[in-house]
């Protein structure tokens, strides 16, 4: 009889691990889940007690690419989006276990909370009892902990916090807020505090500003200073007209080198500082950083809005919550009071912790130095894996921050080769510069004086550490780690076909530009404009003003075809077009003065709406015509315009262009764009317009306000 291991979670780290133990051991996997379905925070189902998973938070994205959010065997498929959505990872997670756990190879107690894990004696033999909330206990040869990192929302207690006269949300629970301001309470003025130093406080930040709302003031408190990334990174920084590739490729570039005389941290900030500007792209003093960590958000639009002063960020402490007011303890050893909050939200992340504390005996829990305080390091394992106290054979799997799939499929393949050749009945033996529990209790000390870390481990280093990589040739321009490369089996059909989609993507050095021109539209431009017409009745003319790019929530389903306008959608028409999370909303007003004698003047206003089409593996800016409304801000997409379409010219600088034709007449634009680094410093489109009564050249220049 097959000896049996019990797994306790059913997300990518569960799944994962039981894969390998299906294909590499004797073992029968009986993975258990409180949610009835497979894919954890991936999963679209919400719990009992109303904790949502990633897939239930709008449009919720990955931060990187494809290539680093799959297994080394298991393609995403061709035209996948470079950056998928929550639920699309959820499906991806349920294709996986269709392909690797077939009906027969693991028991399955999905819908069943575990309740208690312990050790337990049978004669001679020791075995782990798992205890489901209905009283049921069953024994196991061996124990996989794989509920992760990822367990509850974590919401720090502030003192006066139960006086608060407002609404306290964890970002989790951030579509709540969105809806009632978006669908109901748009007049009533809003005080936002958005609270956390980490990815989720920028999503937060941007969410609630894309919803364009002039009566709402947003203010963020981080602890430290941080850096802000874009989602995509130039490949050579310095180039006037860069390639574009995805921030992961460039991060985790496996022939990236800096100076070895510097301290870790520091050539961090050296690094993070040659691909963007530390005036635009860091909140802090880059002149006093020391050895303090560099620590990292990815966000489009976060650094843009700061720019332009739509977040006012404060660096320290919510230390105090009084009826409607705060109080901020500044890094500075300063106190800043804010009045008159309506709504807090904490972007506190997630806990450990409840995975541990209401699954674990204590007597474990106790051998382990449990640490319900510590969110980063709250055990202290041999390689974040393996403890004396989990012996035999019991391991955790995903106890890890960081970039997760590649990193979780090596531990799973540590587990399975660990059970497979001594049944767990000792410790492996440490491999490399592994942390070991001594280090783990030292790093742990080092954060209690201060000392944090984003990240605890080297993503590149780590993944040489877990596994050898068996796809040596490069990838092009860069050499980015991602999990095929350490493929145990390096000729797998998905594995080749995951590494020829990157190539190909890294090759094509026009593919990710759209991304990067989109976001860089983002703010404020000074406008210039020149028409030169060839019809009398239609005079020459300048035009001097402003034009900005909004960010904001779409505003209406419109498909590429003029003709068709939304009241004429049928619902099955609608459900098959793609909508995009956000769109740009383009707003321009000048005077306009005619080269005619007397000149004559005018004022000029129009807006335009630009959209992102991440459909298929090239994104494409698709602009739309708006309807009139007497705020600029209200006006919607109402009629497809044009597509840009990316291409060098023979400068080598990137233009775009496309077409439009609108019965009798034909506008042919073209782009043409400066970059600085990520940024773009100045950007122009020319119009040319002919027809029966139209023939003339309008040629605007925009330059960063």
């Amino acid at each position: 009889m097959a000896k049996r291991v019990a797994i306790i979670g059913a997300g990518a780290s569960g799944l994962c691990a039981a894969k390998y133990l299906v294909e590499s051991t004797s073992y029968l996997p009986v993975i258990y889940d409180k949610r009835g379905e497979v894919g954890g925070l991936w999963s679209p189902s919400v719990l009992s007690d109303g904790t949502p998973s990633a897939a239930q938070m709008g449009g919720l994205r990955t931060n990187l690419s494809k290539w680093n959010c799959s297994f080394s065997d298991f393609y995403w498929g061709d035209n996948v989006k470079v950056f998928p959505t929550a639920a699309e990872v959820g499906e991806y997670l349920k294709r996986y276990k269709e392909r690797f756990l077939p009906e027969g190879s693991v028991l399955w107690k999905l819908g069943q909370r575990v309740k208690m894990v312990e050790k337990v004696q049978n004669g001679k033999e020791i075995l782990w009892s798992v205890t489901t909330n209905d009283g049921t206990k069953e024994c196991y040869e061996a124990l996989i902990m794989a509920n992760g990192f990822f367990s509850r929302p974590y919401t720090p207690d502030i003192p006066g916090q139960r006086t608060f006269e407002g609404q306290v949300y964890h970002s989790s629970q951030l579509q709540q807020l969105v809806t009632k301001i978006r669908d109901g309470e748009r007049s009533k003025k809003r005080k936002i505090v958005v609270v956390g130093g980490s990815l989720s406080a920028v999503e937060v930040v941007s969410e609630l500003l894309f919803l364009n709302d002039e009566t709402l003031e947003v203010q963020h408190i981080s602890p430290r200073p941080f850096w802000v990334l874009p989602k995509q990174l130039p490949v050579d920084p310095s180039a006037a007209s860069p390639t574009f590739l995805p921030l992961d490729l460039i991060l985790y570039d496996a022939n990236s080198t800096t100076p070895e005389d510097l301290s870790p941290e520091r050539r961090k900030h050296l690094e993070l500082s040659r691909l963007v500007d530390p005036k635009r792209f860091y909140t802090g003093d880059l002149s006093q950083v020391d050895d303090a960590p560099a620590w990292v958000v990815i966000s489009d639009w976060y650094s843009r809005y700061l720019l332009d002063k739509r977040v006012e960020l404060s660096h320290g402490r919510l230390s105090k919550i009084m009826g409607g007011g705060i109080t901020i303890d500044t890094s500075e050893g300063g106190v800043i009071e804010i009045s008159e909050v309506t709504d807090i939200v904490f972007a506190t992340g997630y806990t450990p912790c409840p995975g541990i504390s209401d699954i674990l005996s204590t007597d474990l829990q106790e051998k382990l130095s449990f640490d319900p305080n510590d969110n980063f390091l709250p055990l202290v394992l041999l390689e974040t894996q393996f403890s004396e106290a989990m012996l035999p054979a019991g391991a955790f799997i995903g106890m890890y921050k960081g970039p997760y799939f590649g990193i979780i499929e090596n531990q799973a393949r540590r587990i399975a080769s660990w059970l497979a050749e001594t049944d767990g009945q000792q410790l492996p033996m440490r491999s490399g510069n592994a942390l070991g529990p001594k280090e783990v209790q030292s790093l742990r000390n080092e954060r209690r004086t201060g000392v944090e870390g984003q990240w605890l481990f080297n993503y590149i280093a780590e993944m040489n550490r877990l596994a050898t990589r068996t796809v040596q040739e490069s990838m092009g321009i860069v050499d980015p780690i991602v999990p095929a490369l350490y493929s145990n089996k390096p000729e797998h059909p998905d594995t080749t076909a995951q590494l020829v989609n990157l190539r190909q993507a890294i090759a094509d050095e026009a593919r990710y530009v759209p991304m990067a021109v989109w976001r860089a539209f983002h703010g404020r431009w000074k406008l210039y404009r020149s028409i030169i017409s060839k019809n009398s009745f239609q005079p020459s003319g300048t035009m001097q003003g402003s034009a900005s790019f909004t960010p904001r929530f779409f505003s209406e389903i419109i498909p590429k075809l003029c003709s068709i306008t939304p009241d004429k959608l049928s619902e099955d028409t609608a459900s098959t077009l793609a909508i995009p999370e956000v769109e740009l909303l383009y707003s321009e007003e000048g005077a306009f003065s005619t080269q005619t004698s007397p000149p004559l003047q005018f004022n000029v206003y129009k807006n335009y709406v630009y959209r992102l089409d991440m459909t298929n593996e090239t994104p494409v800016i698709n602009t739309y015509f708006t309807s009139a409304e007497k705020n600029a801000s209200d006006a919607k997409a109402n009629g497809y315009f044009h597509d840009l379409q990316f291409r060098r010219n023979s400068e080598g600088r990137w233009v775009a262009t496309g077409d439009h034709w609108c019965k009798p007449d034909t506008y042919i634009p073209e782009y043409e764009f400066w970059f600085d680094g990520v940024e773009l410093r100045k950007w122009t489109l020319t119009y040319t317009v002919t027809g029966p009564k139209k023939d003339y050249v309008s040629r605007s220049t925009f330059t960063r306000m």
